[in-house]
């Protein structure tokens, strides 16, 4: 264990703190804002915890962009299909973004005007539509991830140190059941032994 840093100056805001390892890119930097602490400090676990969430963050949203942009192309084209048939010259500028959106015609952003995008649309039919990969829709489990990683983290208990914990007191719980009596009561007898260990004794016998 290492001994607890006297504190000489105030105290900042966890935020104000957590600010300033951003900017720590040297080591220098990293030992000036961890106020010359360990690597294990909790201000190390929380800075570490607050950049992986706002990486984690950053690639969901561009998920959910996507997503939502597939799914919107999709029920519009579906549409139009459904409602007009696939002839082109039944469709209007919009339908025909829609579908040659949809079935991802090469070059569409090129196609100038709607004529050659009929034209586009009646050479894909004639080489065979092929559907598209499946669209994933964006759940309300996928938003609560989203959500979850959009909150500030100020407690331990929520870093990957926190989620570990957790795992192995979950994994600890899971074993004590599985134990015989014999094995629990063993289990107890040691624990209840050490906590009536005196600490100078402790420190006798571990030298």
């Amino acid at each position: 264990e290492y001994p607890k840093t006297e504190m000489v100056t105030e105290e900042t805001d966890i935020a104000e703190r957590l600010a300033k390892f951003e900017t720590a890119n040297t080591c220098g930097k990293l030992f000036s804002v961890n106020v010359a602490g360990h690597l294990t400090s909790d201000d190390m676990f929380l800075s570490g915890e607050k950049t992986w969430r706002e990486k984690e963050k950053k690639r969901l949203m561009t998920e959910k962009n996507k997503r939502v942009r597939l799914m919107n192309i999709k029920n519009k084209a579906k549409k139009v299909l459904e409602k007009k048939g696939d002839d082109e010259k039944c469709f209007l500028g919009s339908d025909l973004d829609a579908v040659l959106a949809y079935y991802n015609c090469p070059k569409r952003n090129t196609l100038a005007n709607v004529e050659e995008k009929r034209r586009a649309w009646g050479q894909m039919k004639a080489k065979g539509l092929v559907e598209p990969a499946p669209c994933i829709p964006w759940t309300d489990e996928d938003e609560l991830m989203l959500l979850e990683v959009s909150k500030e983290c100020t407690d331990l208990m929520d870093t990957a140190l926190g989620r570990a914990k957790r795992r192995k007191m979950s994994q600890c719980k899971i074993a004590l059941r599985e134990m015989s009596n014999k094995e629990f009561e063993e289990l107890v007898a040691a624990r209840l032994n050490t906590a009536n260990v005196e600490p100078s004794e402790g420190a006798s016998e571990a030298c």
